[in-house]
């Protein structure tokens, strides 16, 4: 043996630590990040499509609106570059348009709006989206959301 004393060996033994219910805690934080991103993917769609929806039909609207001539215009003056168009029978075709393609009942507190200057037919449809799944978010939408869709038609002649 040498003068050098000895060390007394420590045995190294680890700390016991319980890990049981770290993952469970894991997965319902994960599962609560996951619920969120889905209900903003729903309700975004959801808005999205009801909005490309309603251009849809505005688009129509304002199509069959200007094909409304004014006869009384148009063999006063003749055709120019665009027909004439009448306001009267516009308004008339968007609301058998509205009434033919069931609008009043597929969206939510829909209205319309009908404008002319006698050569651009202007259609303005407003409805109301109900946005799921944002109530237990936030109240500010609970009545929906208000989209407004404006198509403009004209009639043009072939010079």
């Amino acid at each position: 043996m040498t003068g050098v004393p000895e060390r007394p060996r420590r045995r190294v033994v680890p700390a016991s630590r319980d890990d049981s219910g770290q993952l469970a805690l894991l997965v319902i934080g994960f599962t609560l990040v996951l619920a969120v991103l889905v209900s903003v993917v729903v309700t975004a769609s959801r808005a999205f499509l009801y909005q490309r929806s309603l251009a849809s039909a505005a688009d129509g609207a304002a199509i069959f609106a200007a094909n409304q001539l004014d006869e009384a215009a148009f063999y006063a003056s003749g055709a120019g570059e665009h027909l004439p168009i009448s306001a009267d029978g516009a308004n008339a075709a968007v609301a058998d348009y509205i009434a033919s393609n069931r609008l009043a009942e597929r969206f939510e507190r829909f209205d319309y709006r009908v404008d002319t200057d006698g050569r651009v037919v202007s259609v303005t449809f407003v409805a109301t989206v109900a946005l799921p799944l944002v109530g237990a978010v936030t109240d500010r939408y609970e009545d929906g959301i208000t989209i407004t869709t404006v198509s403009l038609a004209v009639a043009p002649t072939r010079g």
